[in-house]
């Protein structure tokens, strides 16, 4: 059995990461990849993370204390460079808490297509219905960024946001996290990357969620993707802030929902 190290943020996402866990277990059970959380608890001392450490394959680490003040994407950005220095396996994912793959096997088909296609990188873009103008669309960004070691070493990236340091790119004035990393690699001309393609988020889950209390207003600027003979994803970031999971209950419903969806 081969392993992803999965990479994520925990900011009061406790619930989003459980369903995440759960959802991907059951998406991977028969897959040739085993999915190992390595998470950074960036609540630590306010909201800690609502799972046991070193259990069902989450292993959590110290992140960085709110008390510190930092600006949101660097505060993120600081905890994922945290995370780089435990990865142990050739393929490493850094997925949000709240951005959910709906696809069978897809730790696997997602590592096959990278090897089949000598990709290093292989990410989700910002989405067409993001804002335009303080976003870029041409490289993966960090909501769902899966890195192949075998050409990259993961401790060569900062996750970190490069605020006020390419004062000349006026288009990129929010600086978000994975931009060093874009700066990087976007012009380099033996890492090769592709994107997953977005696309709008299909009637069927507009409804069902509408039914778990979704108000339509909110889904519809939630993010789909869809790769044909790839995998389908749901990034529900623009839900987040109105309606945070805060409970088992949804939990359970969400899971449900994603599982008979696929």
């Amino acid at each position: 059995m081969k392993e992803v190290s999965i990479l994520s943020v925990n900011y009061h996402n406790s619930f989003e990461l459980l369903l995440n866990h759960h959802l991907t277990t059951a998406l991977n059970s028969e897959s040739s990849f085993s999915p190992y959380w390595l998470i950074a608890d960036n609540t630590f001392d306010c909201d800690p993370i609502k799972a046991k450490k070193d259990s069902h394959r989450i292993n959590i680490y110290e992140g960085i204390s709110k008390k510190k003040g930092l600006q949101q994407s660097v505060h993120h950005g600081t905890a994922l460079n945290i995370l780089r220095e435990k990865v142990s396996t050739r393929f490493v994912l850094v997925l949000d808490p709240d951005f959910y793959v709906l696809s069978q096997n897809w730790l696997s088909l997602t590592a096959d297509f990278m090897e089949k296609n000598n990709l290093s990188i292989l990410g989700s873009p910002w989405h067409p219905l993001g804002p335009r103008g303080i976003k870029w669309f041409d490289f993966p960004n960090s909501h769902f960024l899966l890195i192949d070691t075998k050409n990259i070493d993961i401790r060569d990236l900062d996750f970190r946001p490069a605020i006020g340091e390419f004062p000349e790119d006026l288009t990129v004035k929010s600086r978000d996290v994975g931009y060093r990393i874009r700066e990087k690699y976007k012009d380099h001309k033996q890492i090769k990357y592709s994107m997953l393609k977005p696309t709008n988020i299909p009637l069927y889950l507009i409804k069902k969620l509408e039914i778990l209390g979704f108000p339509k207003k909110s889904i519809i600027h939630s993010e789909y993707y869809n790769s044909i003979g790839l995998i389908k994803a749901l990034h529900l970031r623009r839900t987040q802030s109105k309606l945070r999971l805060s409970n088992m209950s949804i939990i359970e419903d969400l899971l449900n929902l994603f599982l008979n969806t696929i």
